[in-house]
Order: structure tokens, then sequence, then C-alpha cells
């Protein structure tokens, strides 16, 4: 939570909401804003008054804070910035060919040991790089994955025509014991309905692989994206919200919280988001309705080519 700076008064409203209708997980990074999410997320934390033990806090490590001789400087500062004397969830936010997991892991069971973080997740990380991280033989509790209506590639294959490694991901995780933190749930606003064709995105949007790599200065990917299978699902979908009378938004959490992952993470820049979102524990949705979801949406999945990274050609999820 927290990734867009609010001022302070809204930040730990936010929180306290979240508190309000029973959520008790929160999700940053050192990397967000240089670690002014984590400092706006451990202010908002100490505004509410709650005890320390009555959340779980959980933020990850990338690049080159992976080094071992930077990793326990960077774990320090995320305490530091996170105004705690312990830390639930470590989490590796992407895998690092240059810093094997056989580096950095010992220096994380370290932190464990001295009581000052609880245990160890990862993020981003296809069957490969989990499989790396296992064979340190430090336990990984959860892996944290991009996935949501149109981005349903860490799931097992549903298309007998398209078969890619990527989509053994989830089944990988829950064979080892690994919880799935869905980020991303409503693909940066793309299911919240307000996005009708190509012209309304951003371009902090539009450089996905949803699009055509002329549509923004920021694309790296250089694919020609599948924005008519795109608004063809989004189009698809609001028909469908219309028709359960819910908003778009709520039919994706729903969906998504049905699916059964752990636990959803979703941002919040305002306290009414916080309030709209956690509505969708209150859905279900019927089976004829999840299938005609799956239907919906698996032209999108297809047109990936198997790739669960939304803004690389080449996969940095191995």
């Amino acid at each position: 939570m927290l990734y867009v700076k609010q001022t302070p008064e809204i930040e730990a409203k936010i929180v306290k909401n979240a508190f309000e209708v029973g959520i008790n997980f929160f999700d940053t990074a050192e990397a967000y804003n240089n670690g002014v999410a984590e400092q706006a997320l451990g202010n908002a934390l100490k505004a509410s008054g709650r005890e320390r033990d009555e959340y779980v806090l959980a933020t990850k490590a990338n690049g080159d804070c992976l080094i071992p001789e930077n990793l326990r400087a960077t774990f320090k500062r995320s305490l530091e910035n996170l105004q705690t004397d312990h830390i639930d969830i470590l989490q590796i936010h992407w895998p690092n060919d240059a810093v094997p997991p056989s580096m950095y892991m010992p220096v994380i069971q370290e932190f464990i040991e001295e009581g000052s973080l609880r245990a160890v997740g990862i993020s981003n990380h296809g069957c490969q790089d989990m499989q790396a991280v296992l064979d340190t033989g430090v336990p990984i509790i959860s892996n944290q994955l991009p996935y949501n209506l149109l981005n349903r590639i860490v799931e097992d294959s549903v298309s007998p025509l398209f078969i890619s490694a990527y989509f053994k991901i989830i089944p990988f995780c829950q064979a080892h014991g690994m919880g799935v933190l869905a980020y991303s749930p409503l693909a940066q606003g793309l299911l919240t309905g307000k996005y009708h064709c190509v012209a309304d995105c951003p371009p902090g949007l539009s450089r996905s692989r949803y699009f055509d790599q002329s549509r923004s200065s920021m694309s790296r990917h250089g694919e020609s994206g599948c924005e008519k299978e795109l608004f063809e699902a989004l189009d698809g979908l609001r028909a469908i919200a219309e028709k359960q009378q819910m908003t778009m938004a709520q039919l994706s959490l729903a969906w998504l919280r049905q699916k059964a992952p752990t636990s959803i993470i979703f941002g919040a820049s305002k306290p009414e988001h916080v309030t709209q979102n956690a509505e969708c524990v209150n859905y279900h949705l019927e089976d004829a309705v999840m299938r005609e979801i799956d239907a919906c949406t698996l032209p999108v999945k297809e047109a990936l080519h198997g790739n669960p990274d939304l803004w690389n050609h080449t996969s940095r999820v191995h």
C-alpha cells in the first residue's frame, strides 16, 4: 500500500480504513520511491495507534541491495523507515542473475536468527528461480505474483493449444507450500472500467505489452501488443459486471478472490478505495459466471505468449 505519495493525513486515513474493514497485511518495498513508501507506511501505522502484533508487515529487497555487503544496510534502513524492530516477511523483489540466492540467503537467515525477521518470501519468481531459492534450504512462505483477469499467465494452462512453462508457476507454489500473493489485481486501472480505447490510456500504462510499442516512448518490449483482444475482453467484462449489478473492479476482485490466492494486494491512493476494494469479500460469482469471465479473458492470456513479464519481450521471470 501507499505507493503514491499523499499527505500524511490521507495516508493515515488509508491505513485506518484498512484496519476498520479487517485488513491487517501491509506490503511495501524499499525500491518504491527510494524508501519514501516505507516511510509513509511507517508513519501511518504509528498514527493508527495499533500494537505491532495486530498487523503483518512485508517489504522487499531488490537489485544491488541483494549483494551481501549491501543487504544488511538495506534491511536496517527498512526497519528504520517502517519504525519497527522486526519485519514479518522480507521478499526478494525480482530474481537477480548477477547475485544468486546462495549469496544472499545466508545473510537473510541471519536476520531470522537475530529476531529482526520472521519469514522469507519471494516476488516475480518462476519455477526455475523458485527452485534455486529452495535449494538454499531456507524456507520460503510466499511468492508475490502479477495476477488478474488480464494477466493469467501464472495459472495452470486452460488451453490445449498453447502450453508454456510459465503456466505452472502457481501449481509449483502450491506443491512447495508457498502462499500466492496476487499483486496488480486491477491491472493498473484497466479493470476499473474507466478505459474504453487506447487513447484513454496514459503513457505509463500503454508502455505495457498489451499495447503496440509505438504507443509510448517508455515502451521497451518491441512488440505489436494485443489491443484488439484487450479491449474486446474489457467490453465483455463490462457487460458481465452490469449483468451482475457490480462495478468492473468489484467483478475483477471477486473473480480473483474465488481463484483463492493466499492474499490480494491492492494499492490505494484514497481512503474510499480501501473500503470499495474490500467489498469483494461480499460477492460470490456462480460457476457459470466464472466460466464466462474465463472465456472472455482467455484470448488475452494466449496473446501474451506465455510471458508473465508485461514490460519486457524477454521475460525476467524464469
